[in-house]
C-alpha cells in the first residue's frame, strides 16, 4: 500500500509527500524551497488530509513542506504539480515497452494525406445538395417509378369530389331508397364529355411539355456557347490570369441566368474561392445579371486577345485576336437569345380563358358524374369517380409544375446539375489544372501508346502516300 503507508508524515514535522519515484530510490530526493525549507517535488495530495489537520507549527515559522504564505484552515491540499523535472536518478522502469512501442511505430506506415480538394467556382456541397431534390430515374424500373401521391394542387379537388361522390350515395342508398330512380340513367352523355375532356387535358399537357423542353433546349445552348468559348479563347489569351478569368466570367454567365430565372440573388454560399466577390456584387445590382455577365466576358476578351499593338510580334496574331474576337461575339449574341427565350417562358405563363375554360370543364364533369355511377354501381360509385379524379387531376397538376421549369420542385430543370456538369468541364481549361492522381494512374494504364506505335499501326498504302507527300 505505497499510497497509504507511505504518505503519512512524521509528528511535528507538517505535511512532507513523498515521491511516486520512491520505489526507484531508497531515498527520497529533496528540494530546497521557498524560506529555506526541504520540499519534496510530489507533495502528498490525499482528499482526507487538510491543513486543519496538519500540526501545529511553531509561531512565527511556515509548517514544513508548504510554501511561505497564509492559507486559510480546512482547504484540502492542492493537487501534485506536473511541471517539476523528474529527480536527478530517475530510470524509466518500462525501457522494453517504450522501445517496442517505437519500433511499432515505425513500422507502421506513415498516414496518406487526404487529397486537397481543388479550387472552384462554386461551392460543391451547396450545389450538390440543391441538385438532390429533383427527380432522376431510370427508365427500365416500373416499380420505383409510380407515383400517387394526392397531395398538393390536386388534393383540395379530389377530396371534395370524393365526398360529395360519397354524400350521394348515402342519401340514394340509406336514406332515400325510393328516389334512387333519379340516378338511374344512361352513362352515354358522361362518357363523350369524358372524351372531349380529356383531349383538352392532353392539349395542356403538351403546352407546358413544350415549354419545359424549349426551355431545356436553351439552357443547353448556354452550355454549348460557353464551351465553345472557353476552348477557342483558353490558348489564345495573353497570360494565365486572363484566361482564368474569361472562364471565371462563363461560371457568372449560368449562376446569373439560375438566379434571375428563380427570382433569387446570387447567394454567398454557392460561391467558391475562384469566383470574383466583386463581380458577384455587381450581377445582384444589376437589373438583367445575365446580360450584364455578358457585357463583362465581351469587354474582358477584347482586352486580352492578340491585337494589333506595340507588344504584338507579328500581324498574323492580330488577324487571329481579331477572328477569335468575331467568333466570341457571335457566341455571345446566341447565349444572349437564349437567356432572353427562357425570360419569355418564365414571364409568359398559358393563356389564362383556356386554363379556365379547362378546369371549368373539368369540376362539372366530374362533380355530375356521380349520378350515373350512383345507379350502375351502388357503394362503389364513390371509390370509381376518386379513381377518376385521381387520373384528371394528376395530369393537370403535372402540366402546372413543368408550365414554369425554372424553380426548384422536383418536376424542374435540375440546373444545379447543368452547373456542376459544366464547371468540370471548365475547371479542365484553366492554366495549370493537374489531374487528380487516381484519375492520372487510371488513364495511363489505359492509354499507353506512343507515336511510334499509333504509326506502326497505319497501313503499308496510307503511309507510302504520306511519305510521297512529304516529300
Amino acid at each position: 500500500d505505497f499510497w497509504g503507508s507511505n504518505m503519512a508524515s512524521p509528528p511535528g514535522k507538517g505535511i512532507v509527500g513523498r515521491s511516486p519515484f520512491a520505489f526507484l530510490s531508497r531515498t527520497t530526493p529533496q528540494y530546497t524551497g521557498p524560506g529555506g525549507q526541504a520540499m519534496t517535488p510530489w507533495p502528498a495530495a490525499a482528499p482526507s488530509r487538510s491543513l486543519a489537520a496538519t500540526p501545529a507549527a511553531t509561531p512565527g515559522q511556515q509548517p514544513t513542506g508548504l510554501p511561505p504564505r497564509a492559507l486559510p484552515a480546512g482547504l484540502p491540499l492542492p493537487p501534485p504539480p506536473t511541471n517539476l523535472p523528474p529527480p536527478p536518478n530517475y530510470r524509466d522502469p518500462f525501457p522494453l515497452g517504450n522501445a517496442a512501442a517505437q519500433r511499432y511505430a515505425q513500422l507502421q506506415p506513415p498516414p496518406e494525406p487526404e487529397p486537397e480538394s481543388p479550387a472552384t467556382w462554386l461551392s460543391q456541397s451547396f450545389y450538390a445538395e440543391a441538385r438532390a431534390n429533383f427527380n432522376s430515374y431510370d427508365p427500365g424500373v416500373w416499380i420505383g417509378n409510380t407515383n400517387v401521391n394526392v397531395m398538393g394542387l390536386m388534393f383540395w379537388p379530389w377530396f371534395g369530389v370524393t365526398i360529395w361522390c360519397f354524400l350521394l350515395t348515402i342519401y340514394f342508398e340509406v336514406i332515400s331508397p325510393s328516389h334512387k330512380e333519379w340516378v338511374a340513367m344512361p352513362m352515354d352523355a358522361h362518357v363523350l364529355m369524358g372524351g372531349a375532356l380529356g383531349f383538352l387535358v392532353v392539349m395542356r399537357t403538351d403546352a407546358s411539355m413544350e415549354r419545359w423542353w424549349e426551355a431545356r433546349c436553351a439552357w443547353s445552348t448556354i452550355s454549348n456557347c460557353c464551351l465553345s468559348i472557353g476552348a477557342q479563347t483558353a490558348p489564345a489569351l495573353q497570360g494565365d490570369n486572363a484566361t482564368e478569368k474569361v472562364l471565371g466570367l462563363l461560371m457568372a454567365i449560368v449562376v446569373a441566368t439560375k438566379a434571375h430565372l428563380r427570382d433569387e440573388k446570387i447567394q454567398k454560399d454557392e460561391l467558391g474561392e475562384l469566383m470574383d466577390p466583386q463581380l458577384v456584387r455587381l450581377l445582384n445590382r444589376s437589373a438583367n445579371p445575365p446580360l450584364q455577365a455578358l457585357k463583362a466576358l465581351s469587354t474582358q476578351v477584347r482586352l486580352t486577345l492578340p491585337h494589333d499593338d506595340p507588344n504584338t510580334d507579328t500581324l498574323d496574331e492580330s488577324k487571329l485576336g481579331a477572328a477569335l474576337y468575331d467568333e466570341v461575339s457571335e457566341q455571345i449574341r446566341v447565349m444572349n437569345h437564349a437567356v432572353g427565350a427562357m425570360v419569355k417562358i418564365k414571364t409568359t405563363p398559358m393563356v389564362y380563358s383556356y386554363i379556365a375554360t379547362l378546369r371549368c370543364f373539368m369540376l362539372l364533369w366530374l362533380v355530375t358524374f356521380p349520378i350515373s355511377l350512383i345507379g350502375e354501381f351502388s357503394w362503389m360509385a364513390a371509390p370509381a369517380l376518386s379513381l377518376i379524379a385521381f387520373l384528371f387531376l394528376n395530369v393537370e397538376q403535372m402540366a402546372v409544375e413543368i408550365e414554369q421549369p425554372f424553380g426548384d420542385d422536383a418536376n424542374d430543370l435540375p440546373m444545379e446539375e447543368y452547373i456542376l456538369e459544366l464547371e468540370k468541364t471548365l475547371l479542365e481549361m484553366v492554366p495549370g489544372y493537374e489531374y487528380p492522381p487516381d484519375e492520372e494512374d487510371e488513364a495511363a494504364e489505359v492509354f499507353k501508346a506512343t507515336p511510334q506505335d499509333g504509326w506502326n499501326n497505319v497501313s503499308p498504302e496510307w503511309r507510302e502516300r504520306r511519305v510521297i507527300g512529304q516529300r
